[in-house]
């Protein structure tokens, strides 16, 4: 998946990720002004640049495992208010969401 990919994409609401994919390129969802969540695979292991730039209704990200590296820009100008994580990984990514609520599940 190259930079850029869904950028722009206005009506884009929901999309279903690969279990495969390793990494979220530079201003791949940037604004995507319909996107409301979106769930991480656990394979994922980085975060680009500004991936989800300009994306206000995006409100929920939901994170299957351990994301290595995510840029200080991902979420840049994001509407994101909840970050769902797996429960033995809620005090990595309250480290890197200090200001958000982030809720847990058991698998």
């Amino acid at each position: 998946m190259g930079d850029f990919v869904f950028s722009t994409c206005k009506k884009l609401v929901n999309v279903k990720l690969s279990k495969s994919l390793k990494e979220l390129p530079k201003r791949t969802f940037a604004m995507c002004e319909s996107l409301l969540s979106i769930k991480i695979p656990s394979g994922v292991e980085k975060i680009g640049e500004r991936c989800f730039e300009d994306t206000p209704s995006l409100k929920i990200v939901r994170f299957r495992g351990k994301v290595k590296s995510i840029s200080s820009s991902a979420f840049k100008e994001s509407g994101i208010e909840i970050i769902e994580v797996p429960w033995y990984l809620k005090g990595y990514y309250k480290k890197m969401f200090p200001n958000l609520t982030i809720k847990t599940r058991l698998t």
